[in-house]
């Protein structure tokens, strides 16, 4: 039952995706671009979506373009600092799935603590990865079962760190595991948190936004 259920919503964010690729060759996404922020909406009313997205990005570049020059975070480091041991992971992901592999390669671990699973963490770097965050949220929102739980949506502003599109929630139909999806500059990192393994999964979240 749980396979099926993923697979339908998985085949609702493929077409999304492809939905997002038209609308963002004709001029942007109405409705997706920045929904988690409620001072927006007069300005999305009266100006459309295409003026708060470009600022939006202009302004993430002033302090983040220096670091797009560099490699990023070491993802690997990070896990193994945090404590992980790291397993290869052919399990389906949704990155993996809605993604072809002619456009981004997506990596992929399960991570365990002590020997027992904690999670697992997928993770894709392109210029796209926006595109393929709004599809996935628009996807994800219109497939949730009505037993979603913890849901949360929104642009996350950290002092001293780049912005973060965060959106996570707990949907038994899509996966028995809390999924965190996390939009840092241009990576893009689905994160599957285990029962009880919540305090050392965030940590990996906050670690990687870098």
């Amino acid at each position: 039952m749980r396979k099926g259920l993923l697979s339908t919503g998985i085949l609702t964010i493929a077409v999304a995706l492809g939905v997002c690729d038209a609308y963002l060759v004709e001029g942007g996404l109405p409705k997706a671009v920045l929904p988690d922020e409620p001072p927006t909406k007069q300005t999305l009313e009266n100006q459309g979506n295409t003026d708060p997205q470009p600022s939006s990005e202009a302004s993430e570049p002033q302090a983040g373009s220096r670091v797009r020059k560099m490699a990023g975070p070491e993802v690997e480091k990070i896990i193994v600092d945090l404590g992980f041991e790291m397993l290869p992971s052919d399990e389906l992901s949704i990155l993996r799935t809605v993604i072809p592999a002619a456009e981004a390669t997506v990596e992929q671990h399960v991570l365990l603590t002590n020997g027992d699973r904690a999670g697992l963490v997928a993770w894709t770097e392109s210029p796209k990865v926006k595109q393929y965050f709004l599809a996935l949220k628009e996807a994800l929102h219109a497939s949730f079962s009505p037993h979603v739980q913890d849901l949360v949506d929104e642009m996350q502003r950290i002092p001293g760190k780049p912005p973060r599109n965060f959106l996570t929630f707990f949907d038994e139909g899509l996966s028995p595991e809390r999924i965190v999806f996390l939009r840092v500059r241009e990576r893009l990192y689905e994160i599957h948190v285990r029962e009880g393994s919540d305090d050392i999964m965030f940590a990996l979240v906050d670690a990687l936004t870098q």
